[in-house]
């Protein structure tokens, strides 16, 4: 079991990757776009629109897994931090395994339009860009995030600890678990 979760978590720091990309030329064709639009008479970089938002998916997509695996998500504590440890467990185990079906479904529903946005040659207007490898990369997004979240549900489940503060023992330093813990 170790090596698949240890396979699954390679991936999705590989795919971690992919969103570093897209936010990396993401930057770089803004400035660009910014730059021509200001200094010359050609108005910045053509369907610029069009590329933010495919950069966008990748973004967004590739590093939902990434964050789960390293607890970088938002959460508000106030009421799990006034329940007993174990009931806060227990709540946060429904928690995970409500956002694992919810994904699922999501996944379920992507797999589904990626034959639809192939056949109909769905593309973007000015650079036509097939938009299916687009949808096929938000499948194995999704799906490395909701088999993240079951492995998170069972580690909740097998180890007791909710998460790395609990795990170590007491308080970690906020830039430890990414600062994201309100």
């Amino acid at each position: 079991m170790k090596s698949i979760v240890r396979a699954v978590d390679s991936l999705c720091v590989k795919f971690s990757y992919i969103a570093i990309f897209a936010t990396f030329f993401l930057m770089c064709m803004t400035s660009v776009h910014v730059i021509l639009r200001k200094f010359t008479s050609l108005g910045g970089i053509n369907a610029s629109l069009e590329l933010t938002e495919l950069s966008m998916v990748l973004i967004v997509f590739c590093a939902l897994a990434y964050l789960q695996l390293n607890d970088g998500h938002v959460r508000v504590n106030m009421f799990a931090d006034m329940l007993p440890k174990k009931a806060g467990r227990v709540l946060y185990f429904v928690i995970l395994l409500i956002s694992a079906v919810v994904l699922f479904i999501m996944f379920y529903a992507t797999v589904l339009n990626i034959s639809t946005q192939f056949a109909s040659g769905a593309q973007t207007q000015v650079w036509k860009i097939p938009i299916w490898p687009f949808v096929i990369i938000t499948a194995i997004g999704l799906l490395l995030y909701t088999v993240s979240i079951l492995f998170k549900a069972f580690d909740v489940l097998l180890s007791g600890s909710n998460d790395k503060e609990e795990a170590a023992g007491g308080e970690i330093p906020a830039q430890a678990n990414g600062g994201f813990d309100v």
